[in-house]
């Protein structure tokens, strides 16, 4: 709830709008909730077509980003915006969240910086899955960890740590249909309740 209305805010464009241009700062991540738009990458030969449930712009969460292309809206189209710094100050306020969200980030600019060794960056999402699979897995590894020692717990078993694997990425591919709603983003929700203490002998 707070990263809703903190963080999040919708914006629309006018057929033929730029979005964004090269070598503009980008402050915010967009989701594309209706309507569709072509992006023309630098090391692109042909433009994207960036069209409902899709986004572009998630380096901008993670680190200084200036845009690599140009994104201009093909029809009247509407967006949900992650603004960056907003986000930040969201996670600040909600220690269970940092692990995670710093986990996947680091993870993400490595990613970034070897895209960039071979000259294929651009601001779409273009990880591939079993990637963005060792990214999820890592960072709800670090969250429960985190959460074991806060509440001085038993190890979780592998098989939750699985389930709440396959359910992120479940959220991931459902992307399209879930974008046009305004979703929910109780980040907490995403993970069960501690398990009881282990009893001390």
């Amino acid at each position: 709830r707070d990263f809703c209305n903190k963080a999040t805010s919708r914006i629309s464009y006018s057929l033929g709008d730029v979005v964004f241009a090269e070598h503009n700062k980008a402050d915010a991540m967009m989701f594309v909730t209706q309507g569709k738009c072509q992006y023309f990458g630098k090391y692109e030969k042909r433009g994207s077509t960036v069209k409902l449930g899709e986004w572009c712009s998630e380096a901008a969460l993670w680190t200084d980003w200036e845009h690599v292309g140009c994104l201009q809206a093909m029809v009247n189209a509407e967006a949900l915006l992650v603004n960056a710094a907003k986000l930040v100050e969201v996670v600040r306020k909600h220690p269970r969240v940092s692990p995670c969200t710093l986990e996947y980030g680091t993870s993400f600019v490595a990613w970034l910086n070897e895209q960039s060794e071979v000259g294929r960056l651009n601001d779409l999402h273009c990880i591939d899955r079993p990637t963005l699979d060792i990214f999820v897995t890592n960072a709800f590894a670090v969250q429960v960890q985190f959460d074991e020692e806060e509440h001085q717990t038993a190890p979780t078993p592998p098989a939750l740590l699985q389930r709440l694997k396959e359910k992120f990425l479940r959220r991931s591919d459902s992307s399209a249909s879930a974008a046009s709603s305004t979703p929910s983003t109780d980040i907490d929700a995403a993970l069960p309740p501690p398990p009881a203490p282990v009893p001390q002998q």
